[in-house]
C-alpha cells in the first residue's frame, strides 16, 4: 500500500504472454492471473539483482529485515540520501521496495485477466519414457493463463498490469521497472518459470532511466549471503536458442509420441497410460493456435538424463533439482542413514528437504517480430562461482559413482553446456533431443565476466545488469 498522502502515479502496462501463466490460487488452480504470484516472482528477481550488484538482501524464505524508524529519522536529519538511510535502519533494498516489518510496500499492482483464457481445461500428463520405482514416471503439464489470440486479426489480447506508485521516489521506481524488463527478455513472471511459464512481452514499454553508477554499492546492511548459495546476478547464464522447426516438428518428440500412443515401454513391458490423461492432439494443437508449445520438460529430460547423465548424482541434484527429502547439504547425495557417502555425520536438522532446480527452461514460443517459421525457448540458470564452491566445502563430483573422483569444476560444465545448444550441437545431433525437430537459427548466450558471452565480456556488474533489461543480443 501507497501512504494517502503521497503523490501516486500509475503505469499501466499491456502484457502479452508468449507461453502461459501460472499464478495458482489455494486450490491449485489457476483461473485468473493472482497479482501475488506476480510480485512474489519480481521480489525474487530484485534480490538476485541486489545481491550481484553488490549490496544485499533477504531471501523470501527468511525475511531478516525490520526497519527502525526512530533510527531512519535520525540519519535522514543529516541529509544522507534515502536508500542508504533506509539500508542502516535495517531495510535492504528488496524490503525497500516489496516491504517488511515495519515498512510498507511501496506500490500497488492490480493486474486484468479479462483477455486471457486458460489453455487446457485440465491438467495432462506428459511421460519421461524412463520408470519412476517401477512405473512410467513424467510430468502434469498444468494449463495455465495464456493471451487469447484473434485469427482474424493475427493479433493476441493482452493482460493489463497497473502499477501505482509513489512519484517522490524515482529511483527504486526505475530499478523495479529495470528489473521487470530483465524478466521479459530472459526468463519469465509469475510461478514455475523454470519449467516454462510465464514468458511474456510488455508492448507498450515503459521508458526506464538507470543512472550512470550503481545504487547498490550504497545499500549495504548487516545482512549476508551466509550459505553462500543464494542466487545472485554475477552466478547466472541467460541464453535464448532459435530454431526452425521441421514439419510435424511436434511429433517428433519421443515423450509426445507416447502421449500419442498412450503407451510406454519400460524394462521390456508396454504400459498403458491412459488412467494418467495423457496430452491429446487436440490439446497440442491448442498450444501451437497460440504459437507455443510445452517443450520445457522435454529438454530438460534431455538435459538432465541424456546429456549430464555422467555427473555424479549429487552433482546433478544440486543442479537440477531433487524432491528428496534426505539429502547431504555437503555432497547432495541422497541419505539412507545419518552418514552421508562423503562420510559427513548428519544431524536432522542439517538434512536439505528437497533441493530445488538451478536451471531454467521456458516452452517454445514464437517471439513477435521473428520470422513465421521460427521459433525460440529459453534457458537460464546460476550456479555458485567456484570460489564459492571451494570456501562452502561442497563436495560435488564431475563423475557418476560415489567416492574419490574429479571434483565438479563449474567453468567446465557451463563451456559444455553452452557447446551443447549451439549449432551443430549435441542437442541438435541427439535423437532424443532436437536431430528430427528443427534446426537451430542461432543462440544468444549472456554470462557476467565471461568470453561465452556473445555480447562482449563484461566485468562492469552494473554495465553487464544494463546490457540484461536493455536485451543487448536479442536483436533478430
Amino acid at each position: 500500500m501507497i501512504d494517502s498522502n503521497k503523490e501516486v502515479v500509475s503505469i499501466d502496462l499491456n502484457v502479452k504472454l508468449l507461453t502461459p501463466a501460472w499464478t495458482g490460487d489455494a486450490n491449485e488452480k489457476c483461473k485468473r492471473i493472482h497479482e501475488t504470484g506476480i510480485i512474489g516472482s519480481l521480489r525474487w528477481w530484485f534480490e538476485v539483482v541486489a545481491r550481484g550488484l553488490g549490496g544485499s538482501a533477504c531471501s523470501l524464505d527468511n525475511h531478516e529485515c525490520s526497519f527502525d524508524e526512530q533510527k531512519y529519522r535520525s540519519i535522514m536529519k543529516n541529509s544522507l540520501d534515502k536508500m542508504r538511510a533506509l539500508s542502516k535502519a535495517g531495510l535492504c533494498p528488496a524490503s525497500q521496495v516489496f516491504g517488511a516489518t515495519g515498512w510498507k510496500k511501496r506500490f500497488q499492482l492490480d493486474a486484468d485477466s479479462n483477455e486471457l483464457k486458460e489453455i487446457m481445461e485440465e491438467s495432462r500428463f506428459l511421460p519421461s519414457t524412463r520408470p519412476h520405482n517401477g512405473n512410467p514416471g513424467g510430468w502434469y503439464i498444468l494449463p495455465g493463463m495464456i493471451s487469447v489470440r484473434d485469427k482474424r486479426k493475427d493479433k493476441h489480447g493482452t493482460s493489463k498490469l497497473s502499477i501505482r506508485w509513489s512519484d517522490k521516489d524515482e529511483l527504486n521506481k526505475n530499478l523495479l521497472l529495470a528489473v521487470f524488463r530483465l524478466m521479459e527478455n530472459w526468463t519469465g513472471v509469475g510461478a514455475k518459470t523454470t519449467n516454462g511459464y510465464g514468458v511474456f512481452k510488455v508492448e507498450n514499454e515503459p521508458q526506464v532511466n538507470l543512472p550512470g553508477w550503481n545504487p547498490f554499492l550504497d545499500s549495504q546492511n548487516t545482512i549476508e549471503n551466509k550459505n553462500g548459495i543464494l542466487p545472485e546476478l554475477k552466478d547466472f547464464f541467460f541464453s535464448v536458442i532459435r530454431f526452425k522447426p521441421y514439419d510435424n516438428w511436434w511429433k517428433n518428440f519421443k515423450e509426445i509420441q507416447a502421449c500419442l500412443s498412450k503407451t510406454v515401454n519400460i524394462e521390456g513391458a508396454t504400459i498403458n497410460i491412459s488412467r494418467r490423461n495423457p496430452l491429446t492432439s487436440d490439446d497440442a494443437h491448442k498450444w501451437l493456435e497460440h504459437q507455443c508449445f510445452p517443450s520445457s520438460y522435454i529438454i530438460r529430460n534431455w538435459l538432465r538424463y541424456s546429456w549430464s547423465h555422467h555427473l555424479g548424482q549429487g552433482t546433478e541434484s544440486f543442479i537440477f533439482g531433487t524432491a528428496a527429502n534426505d539429502v547431504c547439504p555437503q555432497c547432495y547425495e541422497r541419505l539412507f542413514s545419518k552418514k552421508s557417502h562423503c562420510g559427513v555425520i548428519l544431524t536432522k536438522e542439517k538434512i536439505l528437504s528437497k533441493v530445488r532446480s538451478k536451471i531454467g527452461l521456458s516452452h517454445a514460443y514464437q517471439q513477435s517480430g521473428n520470422a513465421n517459421d521460427i521459433w525460440e525457448f529459453r534457458l537460464w540458470g546460476y550456479l555458485p562461482g567456484q570460489g564459492k564452491l571451494e570456501h562452502l566445502k561442497l563436495k560435488l563430483k564431475k563423475n557418476a559413482g560415489t567416492g574419490k573422483g574429479e571434483d565438479f569444476q563449474r567453468e567446465e560444465f557451463l563451456e559444455n553446456l553452452q557447446e551443447a545448444v549451439l549449432e551443430n550441437g549435441a542437442l541438435w545431433s541427439s535423437a532424443d533431443g532436437f536431430k528430427a525437430v528443427g534446426r537451430c537459427q542461432g543462440v544468444v548466450w549472456r554470462e557476467f565476466n565471461s568470453s561465452r558471452d556473445t555480447v562482449g565480456l563484461s566485468s562492469d556488474p552494473w554495465e553487464f545488469f544494463k546490457s540484461l533489461v536493455k536485451g543487448e543480443g536479442l536483436c533478430c
